[in-house]
């Protein structure tokens, strides 16, 4: 009974402390807001305004009002989106024709970006919509998975990626990367490790680590490996085939650049190369690519030849 009590107590104090530290801080000093748009214009979207306006210590700023009926066009709304950094969409959908709503959805997803609608409609009522209420405004907005940043599944997977990776790191990899260290520098020049430039968590590009397993070339980062790749040196073909040159990728898993299970990442040239092709493709980058997935169980992994291959790895993603 003591140890709840006091558990309780120092909960409740904890977060009334943040919270009324965080209204102070955004009040006396104007940071730490969320940059928000509204699109549309009747009742409800000036019921919006006004909350924004008149509680700004909530955390919210909003940057601008596009009225619908003014020379609208989404393609200004998608470029001052884009200079502006906004954090959040607020979509009045009875004004928008469905193609509109959906190149809206299509955008948010594909450059990571939270979309919520006012005030309801028919169509939007299924079960991947939450309610919230702004003041007198009711705002739909999509669900958010359970592991997206912030939330308590987020942090206990992050924490399980330090844990098993830092393992990893002192288990396996403290006495393997010297072994094939070794091997590689017996087999070809150049350097042991191959950084190769990929894109991870919103699209955000970092260096993934690699044994290498090329002789050392200028197209090394552009070109993707094929089968029979004369660039692959003999070490390199063994550690391909026993994927061991993926090994180091628990560094980056480390530090948090990746995680244990996720999508995997691909070369900054290959995502170019598909995200055109392939409807939703950049929503794989909602979260940290990851060193194994479904793709990988379900043997879509290695070269992609085709467009179908990547489409059935993203299906999986």
């Amino acid at each position: 009974l003591r140890f709840t009590f006091f558990s309780i107590s120092l909960i409740f104090i904890f977060k009334f402390f943040v919270f009324y530290s965080l209204r102070i801080f955004r009040t006396a000093f104007g940071a730490n807001y969320r940059k928000t748009i509204i699109i549309g214009s009747n009742s409800s979207t000036l019921e919006l305004e006004k909350f924004f306006k008149s509680k700004k210590e909530l955390g919210y700023f909003l940057s601008k009002t596009f009225d619908t009926k003014k020379n609208f066009s989404l393609t200004t709304v998608f470029k001052y989106i884009s200079q502006k950094n906004i954090d959040e969409i607020y979509c009045s959908v009875d004004e928008l024709n469905n193609n509109s709503i959906r190149e809206i959805i299509d955008y948010c997803d594909n450059n990571f970006k939270t979309l919520k609608f006012l005030p309801k409609r028919e169509n939007l009522y299924y079960k991947k919509l939450d309610f919230h209420n702004y003041g007198l405004s009711t705002v739909q907005a999509f669900r958010k998975t359970p592991i997206e940043k912030g939330t308590i599944y987020y942090f206990a997977k992050r924490i399980f990626d330090i844990c098993f990776s830092l393992a990893v790191i002192i288990f396996l990899l403290s006495w393997l990367i010297p072994l094939i260290s070794i091997l590689i520098k017996l087999d070809s020049k150049g350097p042991v490790f191959f950084l190769q430039t990929r894109n991870g968590y919103k699209y955000r590009e970092f260096k993934c680590i690699k044994f290498r397993s090329m002789v050392v070339n200028s197209k090394a980062d552009i070109l993707t490996a094929t089968k029979g790749d004369v660039r692959v040196t003999r070490i390199g073909k063994f550690l391909r085939k026993t994927s061991l040159d993926e090994m180091p990728q628990f560094i980056n898993v480390f530090f948090g650049d990746m995680s244990i299970v996720g999508p995997r990442p691909h070369p900054s040239n290959l995502n170019k190369e598909f995200k055109s092709r392939i409807a939703g493709f950049k929503k794989r980058h909602r979260f940290k690519p990851g060193i194994t997935g479904l793709a990988q169980s379900m043997g879509y992994s290695g070269f992609i030849s085709t467009t179908q291959d990547m489409n059935e790895r993203v299906k999986m993603d």
